[in-house]
């Protein structure tokens, strides 16, 4: 995995730096990430409970083994908001809003306006990590199966077959986001799930993450692009 660049600290506000004191003496960083992390891409782990019946999170917790201390601020960040709030809720967070959190006083930017971009990118990556945790524990949940053998054997599966499974997969995901179906199977083969988004309130990178996870369980030599289609 490409390494994530490394910030300073000089000029977050003293909100940020507070929260980010805080998280290094609660979560620090330990040689155990070499073995946690031996086939896994990032180098944290989302500990959760989820009320069954209004998807409310309660609570949220991280082991943290990465050096990038803009990750552990996030993932500082997504831990303390997340309490009582529902996945949905959950999915609308965005960057704005953390870095609104994060200010100092209402007038006074967390974070330098030149580097909005990267830092936003940033926390994409821990926010979508969030998601996808939440999510595959969710459809687990929701189709009562372990959600790797929806994919399982995928290769090998006849069209018809390939095509139930994913449209189990999504019906779950509308169900999760309460979306009234607006997510769409189109066509579901060997190589990818075709999918209309409409307005469904969920990035295609967080879809393809779910993916991913449940995917290489079982079929570590291939993988399953989902495309997304007007």
């Amino acid at each position: 995995m490409k390494q994530s660049k490394e910030f300073s600290l000089k000029f977050f506000s003293n909100r940020a730096k507070l929260l980010l004191s805080e998280a290094l003496v609660n979560h620090l960083s330990t040689d155990a990430s070499k073995d946690m992390n031996e086939n896994n891409d990032q180098s944290w782990i989302w500990n959760f409970e989820l009320r069954t019946e209004d998807d409310k999170v309660l609570t949220l917790s991280y082991e943290n083994h990465s050096g990038n201390q803009l990750h552990l601020l996030f993932l500082e960040c997504l831990t303390r908001i997340a309490s009582e709030k529902t996945i949905l809720f959950l999915v609308k967070v965005n960057f704005r809003e953390i870095e609104n959190y994060l200010r100092d006083e209402n007038h006074l930017l967390a974070f330098p306006v030149e580097d909005f971009k990267v830092y936003e990118a940033e926390f994409k990556i821990i926010h979508n990590s969030l998601l996808i945790s939440l999510l595959i524990r969710k459809l687990n949940t929701e189709l009562n199966l372990d959600m790797a053998s929806l994919f399982k054997n995928w290769v090998h599966l006849s069209l018809v077959v390939k095509n139930s499974q994913a449209l189990l997969f999504v019906n779950a995901l509308n169900k999760i986001l309460l979306t009234n179906n607006s997510l769409q199977l189109i066509m579901a083969e060997n190589a990818a799930l075709t999918i209309i988004l409409n307005d469904f309130p969920m990035d295609i990178s967080i879809l393809q993450g779910v993916v991913d996870e449940i995917f290489r369980s079982h079929n570590q030599d291939s993988s399953l692009k989902v495309v997304a289609v007007q």
